[in-house]
């Protein structure tokens, strides 16, 4: 999927911690980016996440999992629940405590986040 959304890309890959914080960091150079299939966002949705809550910032694109369920916390709406019980499927939603992802140009930040008790 990766593949299909970015064209060729060069990525690197690592690890990181500070005291009982440990990241999982991502950080890829892309040659393109196709917009076909993404319905217009910059990022695909994963396991059906809505990536609506989206911030723009000097040129940057920048989504995270605190922000989205603060957001799903705050509506009052009736797809508050259904949102909510798509968000407790995600698998990476339960293990980790935050997934933040940035876009500047042709670079692609990932940061999974989870701390340890």
């Amino acid at each position: 999927m990766v593949a299909e959304i970015t064209g060729d890309f060069d990525a690197e890959f690592w690890a990181e911690h500070e005291g009982k914080t440990y990241r999982l960091c991502l950080e890829a150079e892309i040659s393109r980016m196709s917009f076909e299939n993404t319905n217009g966002c910059v990022l695909p949705s994963c396991s059906g996440l809505a990536m609506s809550n989206m911030s723009l910032t000097q040129g940057t694109i920048h989504w995270s999992l605190s922000d989205y369920k603060g957001d799903i916390e705050k509506q009052k709406d009736s797809g508050k629940a259904e949102k909510l019980d798509e968000l407790e499927k995600s698998i990476v939603a339960n293990i980790a405590n935050d997934i933040s992802v940035g876009v500047k140009g042709e670079t692609v930040n990932l940061v999974i986040t989870k701390e340890l008790l």
